[in-house]
């Protein structure tokens, strides 16, 4: 082989092994190529750092944006605007809120003098009778009572106290404007309200809206039971149910009555609403009753009858009329009966112990021998069946002389009297059948 075939063998066998050689990496600048080790098993790329973020792209990642000079003069001024509409209205709610604290103290301050009124009353009456009676106690020259049923419109309120003449020269519709201006129209309450004289028209709205509710009227007629009462109380939302029966068992108590069924005087009473008001009711009631029967004590003594009997008589009349005019001579029959020993024959003793004010009285009723029975036994029952009036006391303590022992009521409730029994009987055959 010449020199010049060998040569030429020689490139090209170079050639073909740098055709081999190509897929080794080869570093720049590098004359000499690194064969790859065959010991090494583990992908190379695992030992190659990872790329790292550009730290100048980062920190413009996170740089804000620069607000322009236009911005920044738009941004200051909402700031100053919005802290001006804060503190105007801090300094707004900080106005109405005393605004509304003085206004109270000024409805306190204007109510404060019916409250002081009332309580100069509770102050003079000893601890256990704490309710008054404002009827007899009031000085009506210088105080008003006035009490708003439920369903009273606001107008009817106002023409009522014109009417009154609490309002003064003040007209109905002048108290009405001052209610609807100031929104006192929507407050007001039924219940009794005091208003003393020569009041302004918004003194008036402020106890119209202040709602003087601590006052109750209570209306008792004559005839209730001590049951009766309690029912009547109760449906007004006074007292619980019951309350006034454990007031009565308690006023029995207190002043060693025989019974308590006929002490308690029916008349309208306003009293102040407060925990334990029945019991200052029935104090107050019972009170009333104990006058009026001192005030007669030489009645009593000229009759010499016991105050007992006569409640006990006053309740059987009550329960027997309601006609005032009646109640003498049926008093003066019971009193002819008691003095022969001969029986009552009310049927309202039966009424009372059996509960029955509305049905027939059966037979076995008024057969049974029993205390109230007045057609079996005779005096008078063991205790009084109703709390009667004043005119059925009166009459108890000034019966009529009268010769009569019968009577009956007609159809139309017009009495009928008679001496005899026989003379009774034809009274049933003429106006019963």
């Amino acid at each position: 082989m010449s020199d010049q075939d060998l040569q030429l063998f020689s490139s090209e066998e170079m050639s073909d092994t740098s055709e081999i050689s190509s897929p080794i990496s080869v570093r720049k600048n590098s004359s000499t190529p690194k064969p790859k080790s065959p010991s090494v098993s583990k992908d190379t790329s695992e030992k190659r750092p990872k790329p790292k973020r550009s730290v100048k792209k980062k920190r413009q990642w996170k740089r804000k944006k620069k607000l322009s000079a236009k911005e920044r003069r738009s941004l200051k001024r909402f700031s100053i605007a919005f802290a001006s509409i804060m503190v105007v209205s801090l300094t707004l709610g900080l106005v109405l809120r005393l605004t509304s604290t003085s206004y109270e103290m000024f409805i306190d301050s204007e109510v404060s003098t019916n409250r002081e009124f009332i309580r100069s009353f509770s102050s003079e009456i000893p601890q256990s009778a704490m309710l008054f009676e404002l009827f007899k106690e009031i000085p009506q020259d210088e105080h008003i009572l006035y009490e708003i049923s439920y369903g009273t419109s606001v107008s009817e309120i106002c023409q009522d106290l014109s009417e009154l003449g609490i309002l003064g020269t003040h007209s109905a519709q002048d108290l009405l404007d001052i209610l609807v201006a100031n929104r006192f129209d929507t407050g007001i309450r039924a219940g009794s309200y005091l208003f003393p004289k020569d009041l302004n028209l918004r003194t008036i709205g402020l106890i119209l809206y202040k709602g003087f509710s601590d006052l109750a009227v209570v209306s008792l007629y004559d005839g209730l039971t001590v049951a009766g009462i309690d029912a009547h109380l109760s449906s007004q939302g006074l007292i619980d149910s019951g309350e006034f029966l454990d007031a009565s068992a308690l006023m029995e108590q207190r002043y060693g009555l025989h019974f308590s069924e006929g002490y308690f005087l029916p008349e309208d009473y306003v009293l102040p609403v407060s925990e334990g008001g029945a019991e200052q009711l029935a104090q107050v009631m019972y009170l009333t009753c104990r006058d009026l029967l001192i005030e007669h004590q030489d009645r009593l003594d000229f009759l010499g009858q016991s105050e007992t009997d006569i409640l006990i008589i006053a309740s059987m009349i009550q329960k027997e009329t309601a006609n005032t005019k009646e109640m003498p001579l049926i008093s003066g029959i019971i009193n002819n009966r008691l003095a022969t020993n001969m029986p009552l024959g009310i049927d309202a003793t039966t009424r009372y112990e059996t509960n029955n004010w509305s049905r027939p009285i059966t037979k076995a009723e008024l057969s049974a021998d029993t205390p109230y029975n007045t057609r079996i036994k005779s005096g008078l029952p063991p205790t009084g069946i109703a709390n009667p009036g004043v005119p059925a006391i009166l009459a108890a303590l000034y019966p009529d002389d009268t010769p009569y022992f019968y009577y009956l009521h007609d159809k139309t409730g017009q009495i009928h009297p008679a001496v005899t029994y026989a003379d009774h009987l034809e009274n049933v055959q003429n106006y019963l059948r």
